[in-house]
């Protein structure tokens, strides 16, 4: 398994990360012009519009093992994701609204299942919501951005690898199928 350097997410200051996390990430330049040209630049907080987009399986891994989701993954799935994107929705927190695409994915929900239930975790959401950051704005802003139909992007992926994302910033390419 090659271990490959990408931008960070939910990084620490010092550029560590609380929890391991399984992620499925999105190489789209699509999305990320899509978001550019969908929200105000005078909506976005700091943190602005994501530009690395991604799907997270699950976060909260304990165990900072590759080896360990490869292996579960390797033995127990044979097959690829599908993804289907819906509409926008909004995730209000206390000092900013989070404007994402809901993710539709009867196998996202099912390896999401099998890696909770089979490797030690502490999961911060225990109600999986697959969905695909898009940006953060001003609290009070994202609901202008809800429930906005985006025909302009591919309503299916299909994906044939997840992602391993260790507490030390290093991402793991594991395939769904051997």
């Amino acid at each position: 398994m090659p271990i490959i350097r990408l931008s960070k997410l939910n990084q620490a200051m010092d550029g560590t990360f609380d929890r391991c996390s399984v992620l499925v990430e999105l190489d789209n330049k699509q999305l990320v012009q899509l978001t550019e040209a969908l929200i105000d630049p005078a909506d976005l907080t700091e943190d602005g519009i994501e530009t690395d987009p991604h799907v997270t399986v699950l976060y909260g891994l304990l165990e900072d093992d590759p080896f360990a989701v490869s292996g579960l993954i390797k033995d127990n799935w044979k097959q690829q994701i599908e993804i289907e994107f819906g509409k926008t929705m909004i995730f209000e927190a206390d000092d900013y609204d989070v404007v994402v695409i809901e993710i539709i994915s009867d196998d996202l929900q099912q390896l999401h299942e099998l890696i909770r239930d089979n490797l030690p975790n502490e999961l911060t959401h225990p109600d999986y919501q697959p969905h695909l950051t898009l940006a953060y704005v001003k609290s009070g802003v994202g609901t202008k951005y809800d429930d906005l139909g985006l025909d302009i992007i591919s309503k299916r992926v299909i994906v044939d690898q997840v992602v391993f994302s260790s507490t030390e910033g290093d991402f793991t390419e594991i395939p769904l199928i051997n």
